[in-house]
């Protein structure tokens, strides 16, 4: 799958940046404030990383096969999540405090392979997205070939577990695209409280978030 940007490498001089990530979340009382059912994060981008803000997607990302070969490029190796892997929800395990509405969040972890036979690419781009979304959830640049994002306190509602994919690019030091993943299906688990409950985020409460992430190698 084809995208078309404006490149940013990672340099010793780069500016970090960082780039909005949206948490699906939802409940009939936050209509009025976030119609689309967002709720926004912070994103942040890891020390060594440089983020774009690349705003071209694909015109019409429901039609993707489920897993959609490359062509002639030299093939990224996508190593987690799995194929089709549920993401928890409500990970107690995670750091973050207890939300007696949203639960304690979840955390996302992707990691990748460089390509074989061409020279070690100079940066890869990362973009995670919601096939009916208009945005993407992550569409970041990055020299390394893992990102982590722990976010507390959020969660994904029923009706968007399903339907999300990733994908990752490869360029050169001379921004040329030299290789591509292949496009990846993942889901989320359903969120749910001690109680059994559905996470929500009643129209009562402000928004309460504590977003954190961490890349590593």
């Amino acid at each position: 799958m084809r995208r078309f940007h404006r490149m940013l490498l990672p340099s010793a001089a780069a500016a970090f940046l960082l780039a909005s990530a949206c948490l699906y979340v939802s409940d009939p009382g936050d209509a009025a404030d976030d119609p689309e059912g967002r709720l926004t994060a912070q994103d942040s981008v890891t020390p060594n990383s440089t983020a774009s803000d690349s705003t071209d997607v694909p015109a019409d990302t429901t039609q993707l096969p489920p897993d959609t070969p490359v062509g002639a490029l030299r093939v990224v190796p996508l190593l987690e999540p799995d194929p089709w892997a549920w993401i928890p929800q409500n990970d107690s395990t995670l750091g973050c405090p207890a939300h007696e509405h949203r639960g304690y969040g979840l955390s996302l972890s992707f990691r990748w392979g460089t390509p074989d036979s061409v020279p070690a690419p100079a940066a890869y781009h990362l973009y995670v997205k919601l096939e009916t979304a208009l945005y993407p959830l992550i569409d970041i640049w990055l020299p390394d070939t893992a990102y982590a994002q722990i976010a507390c306190n959020a969660f994904v509602i029923d009706r968007n577990l399903s339907g999300w994919y990733w994908t990752v690019e490869a360029f050169d030091s001379s921004a040329v695209l030299v290789a591509e993943s292949e496009v990846r299906r993942f889901g989320f688990e359903p969120c749910r409280l001690a109680s059994g409950k559905p996470c929500s985020a009643p129209a009562t409460e402000g928004p309460r978030r504590k977003p954190s992430s961490t890349g590593s190698r």
